[in-house]
């Protein structure tokens, strides 16, 4: 079981997801395109870019996601290679 409390960016910046996924196991993948109409859970990727790259509809952007344990998942967050943020969170959360 992974303790997410000991989850920094420092485990994640530089890593490629195939380096992260040994340390956390096989991710789901969602690529999307990020605007200014974005939801709760990725609101925090709009500090990345300013106003006019997210209103040109272009962002197109990888979202990886690990069950770190039966309670908590790991998404990160990749323009490319180019990693964004991170975000561990409860698997019951309701974004």
């Amino acid at each position: 079981m992974t303790d997410t409390t000991e989850i920094t960016a420092h485990d994640i910046e530089g890593k490629t997801i195939e380096q992260l996924s040994e340390t956390y196991g096989p991710p789901t993948f969602t690529e999307f395109v990020l605007d200014n109409n974005v939801g709760e859970f990725r609101v925090g990727l709009l500090n990345h870019f300013d106003k006019t790259q997210t209103a040109g509809g272009e962002l197109v952007l990888k979202e990886v996601t690990f069950s770190l344990n039966e309670e908590n998942n790991l998404t990160v967050w990749f323009h490319g290679s180019q990693y964004l943020r991170f975000l561990v969170y409860g698997k019951m959360a309701d974004f």
